[in-house]
């Protein structure tokens, strides 16, 4: 089967791919993408593969970045990854409450106190009030209320977890 060159939507890594197939899993980052054919949508001077496909255009914008981000972070795709970027984002766009809120994500494992530890929680924490100083009212009471909710959970969850008896080869092995 004849292959095209086509780019990652997420990672931007340069990928050979079957052009009898649709659908393409990134080796990279993991991310699972359709290669669309685009019809008369080729840019000057820009030639299409062997196969009449040309690869979508991808958005560098700070905007595009940041969606590219929260899909690694949609799933658990690709946490090393998403952290880069979005510390990298955080630098470039501090002023972007969707940063803040991927860090945030990213800290508490996307909300979920089976997977968190007290550096984590104080981490989200600043993210979190980040997120809230950058992002429009109707934004910020979002935030807060899913922060609100989750901080309950974790500190309910943290709570049980402190109380429970250990055993002994846990308490010599410390």
């Amino acid at each position: 089967m004849p292959k095209m060159m086509t780019k990652c939507t997420t990672c931007g890594a340069i990928l050979a791919v079957d052009s009898a197939s649709h659908k393409e899993v990134c080796p990279y980052c993991g991310w699972s993408f359709t290669v669309v054919p685009v019809k008369g949508a080729v840019s000057p001077g820009a030639q299409p593969g062997p196969s009449g496909r040309q690869a979508p255009e991808e958005d560098f914008s700070i905007g595009g970045r940041i969606r590219r981000v929260h899909r690694l972070l949609d799933g658990r795709k690709n946490y090393p990854e998403a952290i880069r970027q979005l510390t990298a984002l955080a630098n470039e766009a501090p002023d972007r409450f969707e940063v803040w809120w991927g860090l945030a994500r990213y800290y508490t494992s996307d909300f979920s106190t089976t997977v968190f530890t007290d550096s984590g929680y104080k981490k989200a924490s600043l993210a979190i009030e980040n997120a809230c100083r950058t992002s429009s009212a109707a934004n910020r009471a979002k935030i807060e209320a899913v922060w609100k909710r989750y901080t309950a959970d974790y500190l309910k969850d943290r709570s049980k977890k402190q109380n429970q008896v250990r055993p002994l080869h846990q308490l010599l092995a410390v």
